[in-house]
């Protein structure tokens, strides 16, 4: 079933009360975010989590491309539509990949993006919330209204680094921003994307230059990443579902879900039999 069971890690997954948004953004465009979002989402819902990944990059989003689904539905048919916004609305307009994960595409046209605004974006977000385990979120690296909105709604921040300077640097002011933005330290989860020992700076040279713990690292593997991205099938769904890169996204995705619900734990004993299946749930996830 999409929304009862017992994940890997044996946490029992009770519909919670409001589910987590989770962001993954680098302040330095090419570093992966897009990749990474899309395989978290998928790993999450591969394990029974209730998904909805989102493409936040609204003009050139590339989400719809690298799953080889067509736009036909986008947030722009949802955002001018919050005050009734349900379950059916919803079923009508996220598309569900083969992985059973539920998707929200970036408007298939640039200009259409004009009718999502910020404060759309909230209310949106706030509507979603209850119908989901996790939302992921793929952002823009530009720090735009709508990108802060997003963030600023993010339960967590997966913040994607490289190990070179240019994207230390961009990392670096974000700290620097999400200090005077008031965010917790917990928020924000530093990433290390593309990892290898072969570049002179190190993993750990980061944790160290940066002050900050690194979350995890995801290994450099740009001949999987370049064909899935041609062929349309994610890593973590398709042939290279054993290759170092995928295990480690798997376990990126199964350790935010291990964080976030031991954190949740005492409010998701509260809610365990809040839902039976039925209902909203059942409409959106095709429960009989």
């Amino acid at each position: 079933t999409q929304n009862q069971g017992v994940g890997v890690a044996g946490l029992v997954k009770a519909a919670p009360t409001e589910g987590f948004i989770i962001s993954v953004f680098s302040p330095k465009g090419g570093s992966g975010c897009t990749t990474i979002a899309i395989n978290v989402a998928i790993s999450l819902a591969q394990n029974e989590y209730r998904t909805l990944l989102v493409d936040g990059s609204l003009q050139f989003g590339d989400v719809a491309v690298m799953i080889n689904m067509k736009p036909v539905t986008s947030i722009a048919d949802l955002s001018s539509r919050n005050s009734d916004l349900d379950s059916d609305l919803v079923s009508s307009v996220v598309q569900i990949h083969k992985s059973g994960l539920h998707v929200l595409m970036a408007p298939p046209r640039p200009e259409m993006a004009d009718v999502v605004t910020d404060a759309t974006i909230k209310d949106l977000l706030t509507n979603l919330r209850p119908l989901y385990d996790f939302i992921i979120i793929d952002t823009t690296s530009s720090l735009n209204d709508i990108a802060l909105t997003l963030l600023d709604e993010s339960d967590r921040i997966v913040l994607i680094t490289q190990q070179n300077l240019p994207s230390l640097k961009n990392v670096s002011r974000f700290f620097d921003l999400a200090h005077s933005l008031e965010y917790q330290s917990k928020k924000v989860w530093l990433v290390v994307n593309q990892a290898t020992n072969k570049q002179g700076i190190s993993v750990k040279d980061i944790g160290e230059t940066l002050k900050r713990p690194i979350f995890m690292a995801i290994p450099e593997d740009a001949l999987t990443v370049d064909t899935a991205v041609d062929q349309g099938v994610p890593i973590v769904f398709g042939n290279s579902k054993k290759r170092p890169i995928s295990l480690a996204i798997n376990k990126l995705a199964l350790t935010i879900a291990e964080e976030l619900s031991v954190e949740k734990s005492g409010d998701d004993v509260a809610t365990s039999t809040a839902d039976d299946g039925g209902g909203l749930f059942g409409k959106l996830f095709g429960k009989k």
